[in-house]
């Protein structure tokens, strides 16, 4: 990808974010990206194609860094905790993936794949190896309310009401009580599952 090419999407991303709209005109595009029309054309032959290469350059991001976070990380409990503080530390180090994901993440179908994907494998690793107390019925119940939870808590990070840091801590812990972990195991969780997000960050 060029970086005219790389340019008109973040043009693109942001709009989105900040509209809730699913499409923007050639002419909205080149007034706010500083571009010719001819230029968006020569890069793009379809601006209704944006939104869902947008959708999937949010979405292979975020999960391309979560599974390389989680990778070394045995338990799963803990990893599924990194996945969904990873979504809080975006909202705060990428603000506009962050207000994409909670405008459109409930219902555009590319969106809710990332749950279906890799925060649904490590749940069913973690119910299975008895990490997470929980039936393999609850599973789905369970995965809907991680994603609820997750993206709540994303607002108030985008908003600025909390920190991402804070946020992490108080969401793996809620989400860990309502798996049925025990207070003590669910606090402590919440603390390793922090500093494994807070080192990447400051590693990156």
């Amino acid at each position: 990808m060029t970086s005219v090419q790389r340019h008109i999407l973040d043009t693109a991303l942001s709009h989105f974010a900040d509209t809730g709209e699913q499409s923007i005109s050639v002419s909205d595009l080149s007034r706010t990206a500083k571009l010719a029309r001819g230029t968006i054309y020569n890069n793009f032959d379809d601006v209704t194609q944006l939104f869902p290469l947008v959708t999937d350059q949010v979405c292979n991001r975020f999960e391309d860094e979560a599974r390389e976070l989680i990778t070394k990380i045995d338990n799963p409990r803990i990893a599924l905790g990194v996945v969904l503080g990873l979504f809080l530390r975006y909202a705060h180090e990428l603000p506009e993936y962050g207000r994409f994901l909670v405008r459109f993440g409930p219902y555009v179908g590319r969106l809710r794949d990332i749950w279906s994907n890799l925060p649904l494998s490590v749940l069913r690793r973690a119910i299975i190896g008895g990490e997470l107390p929980l039936s393999k019925d609850q599973t789905m119940y369970y995965l809907q309310l991680l994603a609820g939870s997750t993206y709540g808590f994303m607002i108030l990070v985008v908003e600025g009401q909390k920190s991402w840091r804070e946020s992490s801590e108080a969401l793996s812990r809620m989400v860990l009580a309502a798996g049925n972990v025990a207070p003590h195991e669910a606090k402590r969780d919440a603390r390793a599952i922090l500093s494994i997000l807070t080192a990447s960050s400051e590693a990156a």
